[in-house]
């Protein structure tokens, strides 16, 4: 106790007060700062974040969100662990964004390499990361994003004996699958851990999003139960069949995002019950009830 008192009037001194861009008087702290004294501490980043937080004083890269969000909101998302079950297109969206708002700890499952085919739409496939593991070149890539945001990687493919364990811990799954088995594989799994999933998925200029919490039917009312498949894992996807572009995931994964954040700060209108279609060749987005 005596330490983290001490801790906390160590940030409080680095601290300084700014105008903000509403002309407003606010309480920050810099990055560069931040990682001194994380270093003298011997503790994480986003320890630092969290304790500046706890006493009203703002991360400067967390200063924009301070119009939108309160300083208890940006620490409820610092003390957030969110699990990401793939890394590509909308994994790499999702995992952007949730990064940047100022998720404190992400877990990345993806047993995949990054393809020559990837670069069109995914966020971290670059020719640099030809060839690299999706949950590796994720972590890699958004430790350069926010160094404050503790990363766990998985270079694992989700099955029924690994998933309830890869999601341990964790307040929020999402779903960035590309095939229906494993989306179903992940809803069990997060039954099981009592936490909500976020489902999502794309096709062509197409997308939905839907949340699912612990007793819901969820995605099983999408596609139903694995003994109603007649060909199940048999031919191509839509999204193989439609091919994907990046408006498409980015559009997605933004809603997914946002269905993440509404689901930790406790927010209204969550989509859950119902699913969100949207098409953005024709800019029309539907809801559908179950």
């Amino acid at each position: 106790m005596l330490e983290n008192n001490k801790n906390a009037a160590t940030i409080s001194a680095r601290a300084r007060t700014i105008t903000d861009p509403a002309g407003r008087k606010k309480r920050v702290i810099s990055e560069a700062d931040a990682a001194d004294l994380a270093d003298a501490m011997d503790i994480h980043l986003g320890q630092v974040y969290a304790m500046a937080l706890e006493n009203g004083i703002w991360p400067l890269r967390y200063l924009r969100n301070s119009d939108t969000l309160s300083p208890s909101d940006q620490l409820r998302l610092a003390q957030s662990r969110v699990a990401v079950i793939g890394a590509g297109g909308l994994g790499g969206y999702v995992l952007t964004l949730l990064a940047r708002v100022g998720i404190g700890s992400l877990v990345i499952v993806d047993p995949e390499a990054f393809e020559e085919t990837n670069l069109n739409r995914q966020v971290f496939a670059t020719l640099d990361s030809l060839g690299e593991n999706k949950a590796f070149g994720a972590a890699r890539a958004l430790a350069g994003i926010n160094p404050a945001v503790e990363i766990a990687s998985f270079p694992e493919r989700l099955t029924p004996v690994n998933a309830a364990a890869l999601i341990s811990g964790v307040h929020v799954a999402v779903d960035a699958l590309d095939n229906i088995d494993s989306r179903r594989v992940l809803q069990a799994a997060a039954e099981k851990n009592r936490i909500p999933m976020v489902h999502g998925a794309i096709a062509g200029f197409t997308g939905q999003i839907m949340t699912v919490f612990p007793g819901e039917a969820g995605i099983l009312q999408i596609y139903g139960k694995p003994d109603n498949d007649h060909n199940q894992g048999q031919g191509p996807s839509p999204e193989d069949l439609l091919g994907v572009l990046a408006v498409t995931p980015a559009l997605v994964g933004t809603f997914q995002a946002m269905e993440v954040i509404k689901i930790l700060l406790d927010r209204k209108e969550i989509v859950n019950s119902r699913m969100l279609a949207a098409d953005l060749e024709t800019g029309r987005i539907d809801f559908f009830q179950f």
